[in-house]
């Protein structure tokens, strides 16, 4: 078939799923116009298969420590007990899909003005410097008066 096409075995493989169903493998090619006309109907993809968390057997026990305040890092040494396989990732993906995190919202502070600044100093990357020609660290400083 890559002799035939011209095309690399990768490719070939590529397009394998979607030449199945309109019948092209295993018969020669139609004519041009005719692919042209395959190639512009929409092709149904199926969904991809649910995945299931290496902790939903143990639900019952996870939800029952979590509504007692028991971290995940508490809830997965205890898992393992068990002899469940499963990570501490996982167990916090379960409790943050029981869960959803909330961001909370922000507090303004209010105060007299001038009585407080804030100052932030870090690396800005590099930059060119026409001095030189080369390329420097630089630095910013920024001061937030209220």
């Amino acid at each position: 078939m890559q002799r035939a096409t011209g095309l690399h075995r990768r490719t070939m493989r590529r397009y394998q799923p979607w030449a199945a169903p309109q019948g092209l493998r295993d018969q020669p090619f139609p004519p041009v116009e005719e692919l042209h006309a395959l190639m512009a109907t929409p092709v149904a993809v199926p969904p991809p298969p649910p995945t299931v968390s290496s902790v939903e057997p143990d639900r019952a026990v996870v939800t029952q420590l979590h509504a007692q305040g028991v971290e995940g890092t508490a809830i997965w040494p205890r898992l393992r007990e068990r002899g469940d396989a499963g990570t501490l990732s996982s167990v916090d993906r379960f409790l943050h899909r029981l869960e959803p995190h909330r961001p909370s919202a922000p507090v303004r502070v209010e105060r007299a003005p001038g009585s407080e600044a804030q100052v932030d100093f870090g690396s800005a990357g590099r930059l060119f410097d026409p001095g030189t020609g080369a390329c420097r660290k630089t630095w910013a400083c920024v001061l937030t008066l209220a």
